[in-house]
């Protein structure tokens, strides 16, 4: 992974060349629904019965009472230990830094994107529609195996986008406020170097947000939900211990990939990340809001920059 390491709440893993090359962010966006689409022809179509999931050659149908499902059309979790769910974890964290130091500079984000979307691809998508809606991860049907209703997608992303903006908007000036204080700016800010191209924005939505969002957000807090299923709520948003563990999970990540201090500042956006998540039952609003800080973050670098701040 790439970045600069002494800034707050950046994505370090990709350089500002790396986040922005259009071809890899079409690339990789396209990847993941083509890999689904090739592999589920190869793969036996079964519909598990609500409230249960077949496994095995048996067949047989297994329920249990801390996984079953939270409405009509979402499937139950398959059966996993905390101990396979935490060596999953860790596995794929440790194969994501391991891609974040092998791969070249430039191809480091598309390296750790591939790796992220792939365990997505492997723990959740393979599943029927009902699982991927149980994880979060439908974003109104696009990435569920069935025939795309376009007029579902149109309507889910246009609430993920409406619900990022109203979160963005409330959080943009504190958020702004915490990043000058922390790197002791007292500059002019130029608004002319400020503004993010159109292939920086692609690249920040599905070379990091996007498969970051899915594995932290999707797979990991709802595996969490689990055995943590309490929330209270703060300002109408559901806050939990699973959003707390996997938003410290997802800090750790972020600390292994590029040894900072600082690094770990991104424990605290996650939380929101993950109350949105609770809040809104997919991944959708909370995938645009972290772009969103992704390019606040690299706006006011450029913005700010001066002889201390490269």
């Amino acid at each position: 992974m790439n970045g600069d390491a002494a800034r707050p709440f950046v994505e370090a893993h990709a350089t500002s060349d790396a986040a922005s090359d259009a071809t890899i962010s079409a690339f990789l966006a396209v990847l993941w629904r083509t890999a689904a689409t090739l592999v589920r022809p190869l793969e036996k179509a079964r519909k598990p019965p609500i409230g249960g999931v077949e496994y095995g050659p048996s067949r047989r149908t297994v329920t249990a009472p801390s996984e079953t499902i939270a409405s009509a059309d979402e499937a139950p979790l398959p059966p996993a230990s905390p101990a396979r769910v935490a060596l999953t974890i860790a596995t794929v964290i440790g194969l994501v830094t391991a891609a974040s130091y092998a791969l070249p500079a430039d191809w480091s984000a598309a390296g750790v994107a591939a790796v992220f979307l792939i365990a997505t691809h492997v723990l959740v998508l393979r599943g029927d529609a009902g699982v991927v809606r149980r994880y979060g991860l439908s974003l109104g049907g696009l990435l569920e195996p069935e025939k795309i209703d376009v007029r579902r997608v149109g309507r889910a992303a246009l609430r993920a986008g409406l619900v990022a903006v109203l979160c963005f908007g409330v959080v943009v000036v504190p958020f702004t406020a915490g990043y000058k204080s922390f790197n002791g700016i007292h500059r002019t800010f130029s608004w002319s170097a400020a503004f993010p191209s159109v292939e920086e924005a692609m690249g920040q939505l599905f070379v990091i947000a996007l498969p970051e969002e899915a594995f932290f957000r999707g797979y990991v807090q709802t595996r969490l939900d689990v055995w943590l299923p309490r929330r209270i709520s703060i300002l109408s948003l559901p806050v939990g211990g699973s959003i707390v563990l996997t938003s410290a999970i997802f800090a750790v990540c972020h600390l292994l990939t590029i040894p900072a201090p600082a690094r770990l500042a991104v424990f605290f956006p996650s939380l929101l990340f993950g109350a949105l998540r609770a809040r809104e039952g997919g991944i959708g609003a909370c995938t645009v809001l972290h772009a969103s800080f992704n390019l606040l973050t690299a706006s006011l670098a450029r913005g700010f920059a001066g002889p201390h701040h490269p």
